[in-house]
C-alpha cells in the first residue's frame, strides 16, 4: 500500500518551499548579515541556552543587526540600543506583535496569558487593564507594604548565621511583596508553601517553553497536527492548562471574597475586578491576568538582587560609598523610605547598574513584524521575529565606557554626583518637558532608562512597582547590614564567580551560580531600631 508521501518527498517540499521563500525575500530587498546556517533547520543548532553570548561576538562580526532562520523563521537579533529603539518603540505599530507560541501560547496558557498573547482584542483589553491599574499614579499605593517587606527581609536576614538561607530569605521576600501586592495576601512565612510551589512551577514550564528552540513545533507548526502517542507535549501543556487555571481561579476567589470584608482592599486583582465592566474581562481572564502579574514580578525581583547581593561581594568598595551616603542623608537612628529617594543619588546609581551590569533576561522577549519593513538599506520581512539582545547593549562600550563589563554606579552620576540622564536611545525622557520631569521626580527614579522592562506596547506595566521594590531593599539591606563573602578552611574570603557563563538559566530569567556569604548588623543600634520600627508597623 502507498503512503501519502515518503520521508525523501517530505524533504524535498522543505527545501523546495525554503529555497523559493529565500529567492522572494532577496528579490524585495537585501537582508541583514548574520552567520549562515544549514539546509532546511537553518541556525537551530546555534541556538544554544545562552545564546545572548555568540549573539555578541556576531554584533562585533555582523554589526547591530544579525539575520539568522530557523527553517523558514526568520530570526532578526538587535544589538544595538539604536536600533532597537528605532523599531521596537518609534515603530511599535509594526513590531508590537509577539511571535506565536504554539506550545506556551496555545496550550499551556490557554490564549489567555498577557505576556505572550499575539495583537488580538483581549491582549488589547489586558493590556489597558494593566496599564491602568500599575500606572504611575497607583504605584506608590504599594509603597507602604514595599517598605514593611523590606523591613521584614533584612530582620530575618540578620537573624541567621548559615552563609546559605540569604538566599532562601530573597525568594520568600518576593514571592511575599507579590502576592500582598497583586492577591492582597498576608506576609509568606515561608517560601515552601505549597500554593507558591504549584505558581513557581507554572512560571518554570512557560519560561522553558518560551525559550527558542525548546519545541521544534515553534518552527515547524505542521508538527502540532501529529498525534498525541508522539507529540507528548500537546497532552501534557492541556492537562496543565486545566490545573492552572484551577489554582489562578482560586487565588481570584480568594480576592472577591476578601473585597466582601474590606471593600477598600489595595491589591491589582481588586482594582481589576472593581474595573471589570470597564476592561470587558470575564473572571477568568481577570485569574490569568493576575497570575501574569505575579509571575512576572516574583522571580525578578528575587533575582535581581540575587545580583545585587554577587556586587556587594565583588566590589566592597561600592558597598562603602553606599553606606556612606545612608549614614549621611538617612542616619542611624531610622530606616530609609521612598521619600529619601532624590537626596540618595548613589543608591538609585548603584540600583540601576544593577539591572545594566547583570540584567535577568539577556535576551529580552521576542517580538515579532506584522508587515514588510526596510531599515538602515535591509529588508525585514514580515513574521521576522526580532529579539533584542539586551546583554549586548548593556555591555556597549562606546557608550557606557571601557569599563563596561564591571560594576560601577558612578557611569551613571553627573559630575555634580547626581543622578545623570540616562543614554540616548533607552527611554530617556527630556528635561525640557513637564511631564518628564514629573516621570523622573522622586517616585519613579529609575523607570527611563531600563530597556530591560521592554519596548513599545510590550513594556511591562508592573515596572513602577519593580523599580520601587529595587530601591528600597538596596537601601535597606544596605543601612542596616554588612555583606560579607564566606571564607575557606583557611580564613580567606572565597571571591565570587563573575565569568559570562556563572549563570543558571531556567529558559528566560538567569541568575548567578549558587553563593554563600554573611549579612551581619552593621552597626550596635540596628537590631533596636528595627524592632521598634517593627512595633510602629504592628509587624
Amino acid at each position: 500500500m502507498k503512503t501519502l508521501f515518503s520521508i525523501p518527498g517530505l524533504l524535498l517540499s522543505l527545501c523546495t518551499v525554503y529555497v523559493a521563500r529565500r529567492l522572494l525575500e532577496l528579490r524585495k530587498g537585501k537582508l541583514p548579515p548574520g552567520p549562515r546556517g544549514l539546509p532546511i533547520i537553518g541556525n537551530l543548532l546555534q541556538l544554544k541556552l545562552d545564546a545572548w553570548l555568540p549573539f555578541t561576538e556576531w554584533k562585533h562580526k555582523y554589526g547591530p543587526l544579525v539575520y539568522i532562520s530557523v527553517g523558514s523563521q526568520g530570526i532578526l537579533i538587535l544589538n544595538s540600543h539604536k536600533a532597537a529603539s528605532d523599531l521596537l518603540d518609534q515603530r511599535a505599530h509594526i513590531y508590537n506583535n509577539r511571535p506565536r507560541f504554539i506550545v506556551a501560547g496555545e496550550y499551556l496558557t490557554g490564549g489567555k496569558f498577557l505576556g505572550i498573547l499575539q495583537n488580538n482584542d483581549l491582549w488589547r483589553r489586558m493590556r489597558r487593564a494593566g496599564n491602568e491599574v500599575l500606572n504611575k499614579a497607583m504605584a506608590p499605593s504599594f509603597q507602604p507594604v514595599q517598605e514593611r517587606e523590606a523591613l521584614r527581609l533584612v530582620w530575618n536576614m540578620l537573624q541567621s548565621t548559615k552563609p546559605q538561607e540569604w538566599d532562601s530569605e530573597l525568594k520568600r521576600s518576593a514571592q511575599s511583596l507579590t502576592l500582598s501586592v497583586v492577591y492582597n495576601l498576608p506576609t509568606l512565612e515561608s517560601a515552601n508553601d505549597p500554593a507558591i510551589a504549584r505558581i513557581n512551577e507554572f512560571v518554570l514550564r512557560l519560561t522553558q517553553a518560551t525559550f527558542p528552540g525548546t519545541y521544534l513545533v515553534e518552527y515547524f507548526p505542521w508538527l502540532k497536527y501529529l498525534p498525541a502517542f508522539i507529540s507528548k507535549w500537546k497532552s501534557d501543556a492541556q492537562m496543565w492548562f486545566r490545573r492552572d487555571t484551577e489554582l489562578f481561579r482560586g487565588l481570584y476567589d480568594g480576592v472577591r471574597d476578601r473585597m466582601i470584608e474590606d471593600e477598600d482592599a489595595n491589591s491589582f486583582t481588586s482594582h481589576v475586578i472593581r474595573g471589570q465592566e470597564r476592561y470587558e474581562l470575564s473572571e477568568t481572564e481577570i485569574a490569568w491576568l493576575s497570575a501574569n502579574m505575579y509571575s512576572g514580578g516574583s522571580d525578578a525581583s528575587a533575582i535581581t538582587l540575587e545580583w545585587f547581593i554577587l556586587a556587594m561581594l565583588a566590589y566592597p568598595e561600592v558597598q562603602q560609598k553606599c553606606q556612606e551616603e545612608l549614614d549621611s542623608v538617612v542616619g542611624r537612628s531610622r530606616m530609609p523610605r521612598f521619600s529619601d529617594q532624590e537626596v540618595l543619588p548613589y543608591i538609585r546609581a548603584t540600583a540601576r547598574e544593577v539591572m545594566r551590569w547583570r540584567t535577568i533576561a539577556p535576551l529580552g522577549a521576542p517580538h515579532q513584524s506584522t508587515e514588510d519593513d526596510f531599515y538602515e538599506g535591509y529588508y525585514i520581512p514580515k513574521n521576522t521575529i526580532i529579539m533584542p539582545n539586551i546583554w549586548a547593549m548593556n555591555r556597549d562600550k562606546d557608550i557606557y565606557g571601557p569599563d563596561a563589563e564591571i560594576f560601577r554606579p558612578e557611569r551613571h552620576l553627573d559630575p555634580d554626583g547626581k543622578l545623570a540622564p540616562t543614554p540616548p536611545d533607552t527611554k530617556r525622557k527630556s528635561r525640557d518637558n513637564f511631564f518628564d520631569i514629573l516621570a523622573n521626580s522622586w517616585a519613579f527614579p529609575l523607570t527611563e532608562g531600563n530597556i530591560s522592562f521592554g519596548y513599545g506596547g510590550r513594556t511591562c506595566p508592573g515596572k513602577h512597582v519593580a523599580n520601587a521594590s529595587v530601591f528600597i531593599n538596596i537601601a535597606t539591606i544596605l543601612w542596616a547590614g554588612n555583606i560579607f563573602p564566606e571564607k575557606d578552611m583557611e580564613g580567606v574570603p572565597v571571591k565570587p564567580d563573575l565569568s559570562d557563563t556563572a549563570t543558571i538559566n531556567n529558559g528566560i530569567a538567569v541568575r548567578p551560580f549558587s553563593f554563600k556569604c554573611l549579612i551581619t548588623p552593621r552597626f550596635p543600634e540596628v537590631t533596636e531600631v528595627l524592632a521598634q520600627t517593627k512595633e510602629v508597623l504592628g509587624i
